[in-house]
């Protein structure tokens, strides 16, 4: 479920077991299948109506509202897993040269040693909340978050690198509100984009200087640079760097500098 609708993605290689499976775990009707085949653009079955949309020779894609009509029972409200010898997914840990992170709340993403913790603010009402992302193959029930007085949390063991992911708040999948940065993916829509850092540029030595930022090949060299964070006298910028060798430059107050 995402934003108020009912979306599935249906593989015409998948052979009749995985389509029973398929069927069974989420109260899908053989017709809908059937209309995928025939390239249908619209169908009804049930209490809902599908609208059918051809994503390459192999996936369809089908969309129903969530509606004050469309009830959601048992079987319709969704934490969508495909059969897992469904699944192929591709590790985005490392398409990015470089990554940093853009968070609303500072508190919705932190990182040390090997394990992440995200939070998510509020939802006090929800009875559960998991997260799903590339770093479990989208699996919507693998990691429950723990509710505490602010939020839920979660903590999970993560190699560097850049993640996609999107909490399940009573089975209804959002964004982190909390995350600035955002993609949308052709397979589960806008999610969310965590960058978990490998490396941090560091500056001691200008603690009065009113902004200090850090440029480099892997920008290009850009003139603005990337705006560092400033706590108890030292600059600091978190970063995720992919593996090789880089040169960079700090820019304190106009002025350019060698790290020191």
């Amino acid at each position: 479920m995402d934003e108020g609708k009912i979306i599935v993605r249906l593989d015409n290689r998948w052979n009749d077991s995985v389509k029973k499976e398929f069927m069974l775990r989420f109260g899908l009707d053989t017709i809908l299948f059937r209309a995928a085949d025939e390239g249908l653009s619209t169908i009804e079955t049930g209490n809902k109506k599908w609208e059918l949309k051809k994503i390459d020779q192999y996936i369809t894609e089908a969309t129903a509202l969530v509606s004050a009509e469309i009830r959601a029972n048992g079987r319709d409200v969704l934490m969508f897993d495909e059969p897992s010898d469904t699944l192929h997914y591709t590790d985005i840990r490392t398409e990015d040269v470089f990554g940093i992170n853009n968070l609303k709340n500072r508190k919705a993403f932190t990182f040390r040693e090997d394990t992440a913790l995200f939070f998510l603010e509020d939802h006090h009402k929800a009875s559960s909340v998991f997260i799903a992302g590339t770093f479990n193959n989208w699996n919507s029930m693998r990691n429950p978050l723990t509710r505490t007085d602010s939020g839920w949390i979660v903590k999970l063991k993560l190699e560097t690198g850049k993640y996609l992911y999107k909490y399940i708040v009573d089975g209804r999948w959002i964004s982190d509100p909390g995350n600035n940065l955002g993609k949308r993916d052709r397979d589960i829509g806008h999610a969310s984009v965590i960058y978990v850092p490998d490396f941090i540029f560091e500056l001691k030595s200008n603690p009065d200087a009113r902004e200090v930022v850090v440029t480099g090949n892997f920008i290009q060299w850009n003139r603005r640079g990337i705006p560092m964070l400033k706590e108890r006298g030292r600059w600091f910028l978190p970063v995720y760097l992919r593996d090789g060798t880089y040169s960079y430059k700090f820019i304190a107050d106009g002025t350019w500098m060698t790290d020191p």
